[in-house]
């Protein structure tokens, strides 16, 4: 393998990522699915639009799809960087293979990105096709809905190229941050297939702070344009990027975040019985699936803490019917969060002990029970969500209070208690619970080292 980034190294690239996507794609099931669901259901929002609004509107539109899909790739890419965290660590031996046989830094970290490539472009694709003949099919009830015909292949296509490019960089974006801490594992440690030791979260810190005073300023200046009396549409257009720019921005500061809570959440477990303590430790040690993993759970949880707190402070001023709809949307909004938050905690859990396995081996020769198994899987699910929570409620407050005038504050005080113990207290404890009882079979990697 050529250092200079010659052919022979560009195709041993492509070969090692191929078959990385192939040996792997069962791990990253979860990320194909919400990518392929995210791009068929844009697809889909983005030509009902094209045909129902009218010319003047359709650019506002567009970019309030793109906004909320904006939103729905953070997540994924989220979802998608936990994943290819313990990927890059399930690799690492094979990776420090390469690297002892010449492969330079670029190549390792070209090896993962073609890999979150891969993903991408076998996601998206299958989401398009999905998304056109869902269109297909649900055109003739379009056209009942607008009263006149619709051409099924009159689309806008470059917005749907648009849609399919953004899920393309959203899963090489996820894997970049994986790959260059991988590339950075010297040769022996890697060989070894011990994890990066982890840096410093003052980086980190800072580079959250920058995040959030970023979002914060993009969110108060979206409000000023908002009360202006003077509000077009250019101006209108302004405020939703201004706005989808700031929550972006504070949802990316989640992963900066995570870093400094995974450290505290780890120091926190040291009075704690044997099996929480050496689970919190463990998420501390692997701290890059650990944050992402957490970014990614705070999202989930943030999305649904800032619907109920809205929908709280509405119904106190609505009338009867209103006040109903509001209070279902609550309980919908909370539940569906739960879900969420749950099924990224079964997806990530669920590689972490897979990966696992080595040291699940070492303590069941040395005599830890079926117990002792379950009590690491629970400890693990129960404090991943318990941060997520934490963080979850914190970045919704940071959204609502960002972008609230000051008469509005009064009404934020109205805490919805019940809702947000549900999120802070009921899915951590819900997290646990299931941990405890999904985690009694013994994988067969316990028993069987896996031979690559």
């Amino acid at each position: 393998m050529s250092r200079d980034g010659g052919l022979p190294a560009r195709r041993a690239v492509v070969r090692w990522a191929w078959r990385m996507f192939r040996r792997e794609w069962r791990q990253q099931v979860m990320v194909l699915t919400l990518l392929a669901v995210a791009v068929a259901v844009a697809a889909v929002a983005v030509s009902a639009g094209y045909h129902v609004t009218p010319p003047g509107a359709w650019v506002e539109a567009a970019a309030a799809v793109f906004g909320v899909y904006a939103v729905a790739m953070l997540l994924v890419c989220l979802i998608a960087s936990a994943g290819f965290a313990v990927l890059a660590h399930r690799r690492l031996r094979q990776l420090g293979l390469l690297a002892a046989v010449g492969a330079s830094p670029r190549h390792l970290r070209l090896v993962l990105l073609a890999h979150g490539a891969a993903v991408g472009v076998t996601a998206s694709m299958t989401g398009a096709v999905a998304g056109t003949l869902m269109w297909i099919a649900v055109t003739p009830r379009f056209e009942t809905v607008v009263g006149r015909r619709v051409d099924r292949l009159d689309l806008p296509w470059w917005q749907i190229a648009a849609v399919v490019l953004l899920a393309v960089l959203t899963a090489t974006a996820a894997a970049w941050r994986p790959a260059r801490a991988a590339a950075r594992v010297p040769i022996t440690r890697a060989l070894s297939a011990r994890p990066p030791r982890p840096k410093r979260a003052r980086r980190s810190a800072v580079a959250a702070a920058v995040l959030v005073t970023l979002g914060v300023v993009s969110l108060r200046i979206a409000l000023a344009h908002r009360s202006s009396p003077a509000a077009g549409d250019d101006l209108r257009i302004t405020e939703a990027a201004l706005i989808v720019a700031g929550t972006l921005a504070i949802g990316l500061a989640l992963l900066f975040v995570a870093p400094s809570a995974v450290r505290v959440l780890a120091a926190a477990g040291a009075r704690l019985p044997v099996a929480p303590r050496l689970a919190w430790r463990d998420l501390g040690r692997h701290q890059a699936r650990s944050s992402a993993a957490l970014a990614a759970i705070s999202l989930a949880l943030a999305v649904p803490a800032a619907i109920v707190i809205v929908a709280n402070v509405l119904e106190h001023g609505a009338a009867g019917d209103n006040r109903g709809g509001l209070a279902a949307l609550r309980a919908i909004a909370t539940a569906g969060g739960a879900v969420l938050a749950l099924a990224i905690l079964a997806m990530t859990v669920g590689l972490i002990r897979a990966e696992a396995a080595g040291d699940l081996r070492v303590l069941t020769a040395t005599g830890a029970t079926g117990g002792i198994r379950r009590s690491l899987t629970s400890a693990t699910a129960g404090g991943l969500a318990l941060l997520g929570a934490v963080l979850g409620i914190g970045t919704a407050y940071t959204l609502i209070l960002a972008g609230s005038s000051r008469s509005q504050l009064t009404e934020l005080a109205r805490v919805p208690v019940v809702d947000l113990l549900v999120i802070a207290v009921g899915v951590p404890l819900l997290a646990a619970a299931l941990g405890w009882l999904l985690a009694g079979r013994e994988p067969r990697s316990l028993t069987r080292p896996l031979m690559e």
